[in-house]
């Protein structure tokens, strides 16, 4: 991309576009209302939230301002519960709206997508530059998930000092305790792609083809802006899904290795031998068998690069 074109897609707002939205029953968000994290903020431009009881008129509010751009202030579920919620309440917009990301507590989706916006820079915001990015998420049981995912490393590491732990990562000490999943994810799908960790496509999986039949450790689902050759963004949007394996299949090979395998897909099935919990982040659900699939609505959200005048690069 050139820079000029680069400049084209820069993005910049009033003070009067914005509209920031919390749910302030959120734990994060409790010590940073001490802290007067809003008091820098327009009180007719601020929307919160004290819980369930208040939400969707609090959002209903929003809906019905000027607004054209919505920054959240909250960790991974408060995000997830006001996108759903956003759709729900928004089905079939004349208007969109840019979605920003405050993180607070916990927190991985905006960084991973380099979409954090710094709760100290709010004051600012202004003479922020941004530019966007379109993101479709993954959907299961109707409901949007910002990480999807089943499994947690299980190893006798976390019963020994941390000084130990790096020492015994390759260990057979290392090796998982009973808590590995049997799953097979079949896509559902015209085409679905395997990847290697450099981000380059394997091999296509067409419609009914297996992924993969084997006993994991973790299985995560996140959204994805990989583009593939040939295709322009809006004709591909595909969720990223990742499992961890055991690099070996001995049972007491030594060292013992963890390795990674990772799709692009649209549409799969996702069979438990036994069942599981699903988790996202703000709900966890028991399930034996599942369909994730890939939302058909997308959602412009923004990206900081800096304040006016900066020449701060978009990466």
């Amino acid at each position: 991309m050139s820079k000029q074109e680069n400049k084209k897609q820069r993005l910049k707002f009033k003070r009067t576009d914005f509209a920031f939205y919390a749910d302030t029953s959120g734990h994060s968000i409790q010590n940073w209302l001490y802290r007067g994290i809003f008091e820098v903020l327009p009180s007719d431009q601020l929307y919160l939230s004290t819980g369930p009881s208040d939400t969707r008129n609090v959002v209903r509010n929003l809906l019905s301002s000027r607004a054209r751009a919505i920054i959240m202030i909250g960790d991974d579920a408060c995000f997830e519960r006001f996108i759903n919620l956003y759709r729900e309440m928004n089905p079939n917009p004349s208007r969109t709206h840019y979605l920003g990301f405050v993180p607070l507590g916990q927190s991985h989706f905006a960084t991973r997508f380099g979409l954090s916006l710094s709760a100290a820079k709010l004051s600012r915001i202004e003479s922020m530059r941004f530019t966007s990015c379109m993101l479709s998420f993954p959907e299961v049981h109707s409901k949007l998930a910002l990480q999807l995912g089943v499994g947690r490393l299980l190893s006798s590491i976390r019963y020994v000092p941390t000084s130990l732990s790096r020492q015994l990562m390759h260990t057979p000490l290392a090796r998982p305790l009973p808590g590995m999943y049997a799953m097979t994810c079949v896509n559902e799908a015209p085409e679905a792609y395997a990847m290697s960790q450099e981000g380059m496509i394997l091999h296509t999986l067409y419609q009914d083809q297996i992924l993969f039949n084997q006993r994991v450790m973790t299985m995560r689902i996140d959204p994805s802006r990989l583009s593939l050759p040939g295709l322009s963004e809006t004709q591909n949007h595909f969720f990223e899904l990742r499992v961890r394996t055991l690099a070996t299949s001995g049972q007491f090979i030594f060292p013992i290795r963890h390795q990674t395998e990772s799709y692009l897909c649209q549409r799969v099935k996702l069979e438990f031998a036994q069942p599981v919990t699903l988790h996202t982040c703000s709900n966890r659900q028991e399930t034996s068998s599942v369909s994730v699939t890939l939302c058909g609505r997308t959602y412009s959200c923004l990206i900081p690069t800096g304040l006016s005048g900066a020449t701060t690069p978009l990466d």
